[in-house]
């Protein structure tokens, strides 16, 4: 366990908490939404930095740009952007920290069309681990402004960000298809072969999320379209999953922005309340930030697609392990690629460089 938890109110506090934790000669991390696979925001015998009273946020509409506080979960950013017209390619659980995705590259719903967040930052206030307060960004401070774009809590605490916001989309289409069998190795298989269909399909960049999702006795596939429904009709025509047999349209709707972040990023279903802006939000997410749940999950981004004996091996692993195990599989290209590569050679930082990828 922990020896302390400190929430401080500004950098100048987070600097405090460092060099006291210095001088005390105790192990100390920085913690903002708690959401780590690892348990990386706990240290035991030393002492817990939680920034979730950073909470800070200037929207500068002019320029197209945000100044947030580490505190910030992206939930109460969302709700707040929206009704500003605005989207950031955060991910798609609202209990995330801001400062914890980016840190890790930050991938998301909107990774496709806009890159990953770490792409989208322009600035950022951070301490050092002697205390010290510094402002870095591609000028100033210029190596730790890159290896904060994807490298972890490592090299400082980040108490504020600036980021770029993008003009979010009239429309959004959302497409899911399921395809059930009954729970044998060949006939999971058959299903999982609609993964092998999946794959060479050439997503346009309208597509800003793709994924398929297996689990124990089913396969669905969805995709989340920037544009109407006509449109995205038009890429599920062109695609060869959405022709296999033993498929159901599960959700195939078209959304205004505000009411796809209340339905599918939020899981709020009153869209009137969202609408109107009279948002019963803040009850709602401090309901879903309480929640938590153990499981064992782990990542990874392969560099060439499953060819048929991986599928092989996945579906007798899922048959064997019936309900205790569920894989989820995006494609993330798009402006994840196209914004990739910075001078150094590197992918927008460090977390494609990896084996494993953070997640969100």
């Amino acid at each position: 366990m922990p020896l302390a938890f400190v929430q401080p109110a500004s950098a100048a506090d987070v600097s405090a908490a460092v060099r006291c934790s210095v001088e005390a000669g105790l192990r100390f991390v920085a913690r903002n939404g708690g959401h780590n696979y690892e348990a990386n925001s706990l240290v035991g015998g030393g002492v817990v930095i939680d920034l979730i009273n950073l909470q800070e946020l200037k929207i500068d509409s002019k320029a197209n740009s945000m100044t947030v506080g580490a505190g910030y979960r992206l939930g109460s950013l969302y709700s707040k952007l929206t009704l500003l017209g605005y989207v950031l390619p955060g991910s798609t659980c609202v209990g995330v920290g801001i400062s914890g995705l980016t840190l890790g590259g930050g991938i998301g719903h909107a990774t496709r069309a806009l890159g990953v967040l770490a792409d989208s930052v322009l600035a950022a206030t951070v301490v050092l681990a002697n205390g010290t307060v510094v402002e870095a960004d591609s000028k100033s401070h210029a190596d730790l402004f890159w290896a904060i774009r994807g490298g972890g809590g490592l090299y400082g605490i980040v108490t504020s960000w600036k980021f770029k916001l993008f003009k979010a989309p009239k429309q959004v289409s959302v497409v899911r298809y399921r395809f059930r069998e009954n729970c044998t190795e060949a006939k999971y298989a058959a299903v999982l072969g609609a993964f092998n269909a999946w794959q060479p399909w050439t997503l346009p960049k309208e597509v800003a999320l793709a994924e398929v999702q297996c689990g124990y006795d089913s396969l669905q596939v969805q995709f989340w379209y920037w544009g109407p429904m006509s449109e995205a009709n038009k890429t599920m025509a062109s695609s060869p999953v959405f022709k296999l047999p033993n498929s159901y349209p599960f959700i195939h709707k078209e959304y205004s922005w505000a009411d796809f972040v209340a339905q599918r990023m939020t899981n709020l279903h009153d869209e009137t309340d969202w609408g109107n802006g009279n948002l019963l939000l803040s009850d709602m997410l401090q309901r879903l930030y309480k929640e938590r749940s153990s499981f064992v999950a782990a990542s990874l981004v392969p560099l060439t697609p499953l060819n048929s004996s991986a599928v092989k091996i996945i579906a007798k692993f899922m048959v064997q392990a019936q309900k205790h195990a569920f894989i989820q599989s995006r494609a993330w290209g798009g402006q994840a690629i196209k914004k990739a590569y910075d001078q150094q050679g590197r992918i927008g930082g460090l977390y494609c460089q990896q084996d494993n990828i953070i997640d969100e």
